[in-house]
């Protein structure tokens, strides 16, 4: 179960009584279709993109606000919204997540769907879309891209039959079908440099037709298609390196590497995640004495592993079930993987 239709309503609401609304969203294709949806159905609205990597809204999205003075905010598909930052807010927040739920919050309005159901997986351009409306093949990217696939998708296989074909799964659209492309031609150009990432978003938001990026019919679509493949040069070099340490008589992936010109852990970890369904996938990025670590499995309960595994340690993360993302101190990796391996019975505890 999802949200209510009232909620729907509320939703939609707000977006449209707002003079100046303040869309404050995460970097990856689920957060930045929430937003464009909400752009196309609220043109006023202002876009801010997810600072620093962190999934939190805090103190770093004030000067944001003092700029543009809203008179609404929303956060969309950002884990956690400080109790800092709402109590230095003048106008109405509102928190639009399908996280874990952090109901101690004060002063907002919360929309989850765990919040009617524990288990319920339910993306943030999924509650948008039904908030909001289309274009269906746009809420598709993000919410196929945060792997779930809605019961309207046979609208768009009607329409768009050469995207999709027979694909059923997310993995197998996302690895397996044209529709997949656009996906990563969407996901890859929100990699990078801040400037790269806003020059990217602001040509994302012309495109008006799928058949327009994977055919390259507008210089737009053409720039951003080049730099869709700039990146996909450096993943395939990654993932590569990745698959060497994939063993057939272990059911951990662990996997690190330095820092390169795109964060892709995630990216890396989801591919392997969708070859090796058994395993459990760990891969980190190092950075400035960090490991930024992406966890992926399709049949162990990752968040519990992940948070038993941190006990301790010096890092933090969290997530979904079956997909978390994860900081460790660069000295504290070891301890960190061995404790991985323990919660899974590699080794004794």
């Amino acid at each position: 179960m999802s949200l209510s239709k009232a909620d729907y309503q509320k939703i939609r609401t707000l977006l449209h009584g707002a003079k100046k609304p303040l869309l404050i969203y995460d970097r990856d294709t689920d957060g930045f279709v929430s937003y464009l949806l909400l752009k196309r159905f609220q043109p006023h609205a202002i876009g801010v993109i997810n600072k620093g990597g962190s999934r939190s809204v805090g103190k770093q999205y004030l000067d944001s606000i003092e700029a543009n003075k809203p008179d609404i905010i929303f956060t969309l598909d950002m884990a956690t919204v400080e109790q800092e930052f709402i109590d230095a807010c003048s106008c109405p927040v509102v928190v639009i997540d399908h996280h874990e739920l952090h109901l101690n919050l004060k002063g907002v309005l919360y929309f989850n769907p765990k919040m009617n159901d524990p288990l319920a997986y339910h993306p943030t351009s999924f509650i948008c879309y039904l908030a909001v409306g289309g274009p269906l093949w746009l809420a598709l990217i993000g919410i196929i891209g945060d792997w779930y696939v809605p019961s309207f998708i046979d609208e768009a296989r009607r329409e768009y039959p050469s995207l999709f074909e027979d694909k059923n799964t997310p993995g197998s659209i996302i690895y397996e079908s044209r529709f997949g492309e656009i996906i990563k031609i969407f996901e890859y150009n929100l990699k990078g440099k801040v400037e790269d990432v806003h020059s990217a978003c602001r040509l994302l938001e012309g495109i008006s037709d799928p058949f327009e990026l994977l055919e390259q019919k507008s210089a737009a679509a053409k720039r951003l298609y080049s730099r869709y493949s700039k990146v996909l040069r450096e993943y395939k070099d990654i993932y590569n390196n990745a698959t060497e340490f994939v063993r057939e008589d272990s059911q951990l992936v662990f996997f690190t590497y330095v820092v390169s010109n795109y964060s892709l852990s995630g990216e890396v970890a989801e591919e392997l995640s969708y070859r090796n369904p058994e395993k459990l996938v760990v891969v980190g990025r190092e950075k400035e004495g960090f490991y930024y670590f992406s966890l992926r499995s399709k049949t162990h309960h990752v968040l519990n592993i992940l948070k038993k595994s941190l006990a301790e340690l010096n890092g933090n993360g969290g997530g979904h079930v079956q997909a978390c993302g994860a900081f460790v101190a660069k000295e504290d990796v070891p301890k960190f993987c061995e404790a991985v391996e323990r919660e899974i019975g590699i080794i004794q505890k």
